[in-house]
């Protein structure tokens, strides 16, 4: 689609799934110019790391919470995420949304976020002031007054 895009992938790895994702990287970008896999980085650099990036793509198709969202959500990114899971439940309405397993469908929300300063800016705005209810004393209080 000509868009100058780099893609880092994060986070630790199952072996199987790592040999997979490494073939296809290197099918799809031999040279390793536009696609990296960085693999685990420590939780003190991820403030920094998250500092660097435009769009934070979370593609997972199980997640019980999904911290790393949350987390993304804290430093204000706008995101593009799976369906799946828990993950509507955290991000609510402050993001785009895609079907994991829909190649189709990942790349039509990334094409309207990579298209609109407008829609990123405002995801990334929404996603930031959801994320300050998302900490212990209102999940507490919450889980409280739900199981009495």
């Amino acid at each position: 689609m000509g868009y100058k895009i780099l893609i880092e992938v994060v986070g630790d790895y199952y072996q199987p799934a790592l040999k997979s994702l490494t073939k296809e990287i290197n099918k799809i970008d031999p040279k390793n110019e536009f696609i990296k896999y960085l693999g685990h980085l420590d939780h003190k650099r991820l403030p920094d790391y998250y500092k660097t990036i435009d769009i934070f793509i979370f593609a997972s198709s199980c997640e019980a919470y999904g911290q790393v969202l949350a987390e993304a959500m804290r430093s204000g990114l706008p995101i593009a995420c799976s369906n799946k899971s828990a993950l509507p439940a955290v991000l609510g309405d402050c993001g785009l949304y895609f079907d994991p397993d829909e190649i189709d469908s990942i790349v039509a929300v990334l094409v309207r976020l990579i298209s609109s300063t407008k829609i990123r800016s405002k995801i990334a705005k929404n996603a930031y002031l959801r994320s300050k209810s998302l900490n212990w004393n209102s999940t507490s209080k919450n889980t409280f007054e739900f199981i009495l």
